[in-house]
């Protein structure tokens, strides 16, 4: 990746990386990520198409200052990005989070959506399980941070793949750990208050397109593909489990050089 450059947008500082022309390609990582964890897939894009990676606030060279940020508001500031760049329309990729992230900014932005590209994602809201498990992730960053996200990077993985991705999991630790308890609390909050967005599935006046694994620790395959049910929405699946921009990169990139 380039070096990055920045955006001020109320109290925050967006740290964001724009390459090549053509066709733009906007990538969202996930919660705990940074834009590096798009690394192996998106510069193989930059030759043919405008490829722009975002850092959250408090994520990677991105600064936070107002806390208890929503989806929705972080939304407004790629928006805001968007239309700095004078930015048409854009094929939007997020993981995980940042597929949450793509389908709340398509709530009041779909006209500015070439297509909805969701890995390891979902358009449903937390259950109350989920509310009540986030609470508590929540008072345990307040705690210990360090000991929170051991246990969230360790939760991503599937033990063989613990083992066979040894280095790329140590770097995303590295990466977590440096990520701020105010940016981390925040994410969990924006997460755990996010709309139900299976409408949009029905309604959607762009491509929607799923890309799963069907070992996904975290998302269980079967429950996540009932809300493709009788929708346009299209599903690719792969072997491999919740961190497929890191199990997978060369499968990832097949199917989005099919799409974009």
């Amino acid at each position: 990746m380039t070096q990055p450059l920045f955006l001020q947008h109320n109290q925050n500082t967006l740290a964001y990386y724009d390459q090549g022309q053509g066709p733009c390609l906007i990538f969202l990582h996930g919660f705990l990520e940074d834009s590096s964890i798009w690394q192996d897939i998106a510069d193989c894009f930059t030759s043919t198409h405008r490829v722009i990676c975002v850092d959250y606030f408090g994520h990677g060279k991105s600064q936070i200052l107002q806390d208890n940020l929503t989806l929705s508001d972080i939304s407004d500031t790629l928006f805001h990005l968007i239309d700095y760049l004078s930015i048409q329309k854009a094929t939007i990729i997020g993981h995980s989070m940042g597929g949450y992230l793509a389908l709340a900014f398509s709530q009041h932005y779909g006209d500015y959506i070439e297509q909805l590209i969701l890995i390891n994602s979902s358009a449903l809201p937390d259950s109350i399980q989920k509310k009540v498990q986030r609470n508590r992730a929540i008072k345990l960053v307040e705690n210990n941070k360090n000991t929170f996200v051991q246990l969230a990077i360790a939760n991503l993985f599937t033990p063989d793949k613990k083992q066979l991705l040894s280095q790329k999991i140590a770097l995303l630790l590295q990466q977590a750990k440096n990520t701020p308890s105010i940016a981390i609390i925040s994410a969990l909050k924006a997460m755990q208050h996010r709309e139900d967005h299976s409408k949009t599935l029905h309604t959607a006046t762009f491509p929607i397109i799923f890309i799963l694994g069907q070992n996904d620790p975290l998302m269980n395959f079967s429950t996540t593909i009932e809300q493709l049910d009788q929708t346009p929405v299209i599903l690719y699946s792969l072997a491999q489990g919740h961190m497929l921009p890191i199990e997978a990169p060369e499968a990832v990139r097949t199917i989005l050089r099919e799409l974009v």
